[in-house]
């Protein structure tokens, strides 16, 4: 069960809709190897449980980062910088504080690279991701897209790339979530009911409490 408890936190983590999933694959995936490696098993069994399940990730997602070249950067990138959720009530799985969380091993990353100097290479990279790299790590309970709309400006060539790839999600969950909501809406008894209308009683539908602003 303990082998089994991290894949959970990262399938919930993964599988939310109301913040930022797509960029948090890589990371999620380097802390649930170290999860993984950390844990103590006892017998035959669980031992080679552990081993098929360590070996599945290293050749799923690290050989597969080393073998693309344009995925080189991202995985430097994991090793200095961890990007932040939408918002600060995401983590109902897990918590960075905890030391049993996933988000653990991002903390002590974090921690590391607060300690460490800057040793980023002037030739390595352009100035500007050289200089967000070296800022300080985003909290995790702060929302991204915040933090973008405030700092594009400063780095105009990143905020292209993230205004393009920073809302895909990272699983189909919510594209799912989004098919049921529509087939309980688009009933036999309501078959008349024109594509349009069905988009405004979705969105009206996702919205919360705070969103309609009653009071």
């Amino acid at each position: 069960m303990h082998l089994l408890k991290p894949f959970e936190a990262a399938t919930k983590e993964l599988c939310a809709q109301k913040y930022i999933t797509g960029s948090k694959i890589i990371p999620l995936m380097h802390c649930l190897i170290k999860k993984i490696e950390s844990v103590e098993v006892n017998g035959v069994v669980a031992s080679a449980l552990k081993s098929n399940l360590s070996n599945n990730l290293q050749t799923r997602f690290v050989q597969w980062l080393l073998q693309n070249p344009s995925m080189q950067l991202k995985k430097k990138n994991l090793e200095l910088r961890t990007d932040s959720n939408e918002t600060s009530s995401h983590n109902e799985s897990s918590s960075e504080d905890d030391p049993d969380s996933l988000w653990a091993v991002n903390k002590q990353l974090v921690s590391k690279k607060a300690l460490a100097e800057p040793s980023l290479n002037v030739n390595e990279m352009p100035t500007d991701l050289k200089h967000y790299l070296n800022q300080p790590t985003v909290p995790l309970t702060d929302n991204v897209l915040s933090f973008w709309d405030i700092h594009g400006h400063i780095y105009p060539h990143l905020k292209k790339i993230v205004d393009l790839y920073l809302g895909m999600v990272a699983t189909s969950e919510p594209l799912e979530r989004l098919f049921s909501k529509a087939g309980q809406v688009m009933t036999d008894s309501r078959n008349r009911l024109t594509g349009d209308n069905l988009n405004k009683l979705l969105f009206l539908g996702s919205l919360s409490v705070n969103d309609w602003q009653l009071e």
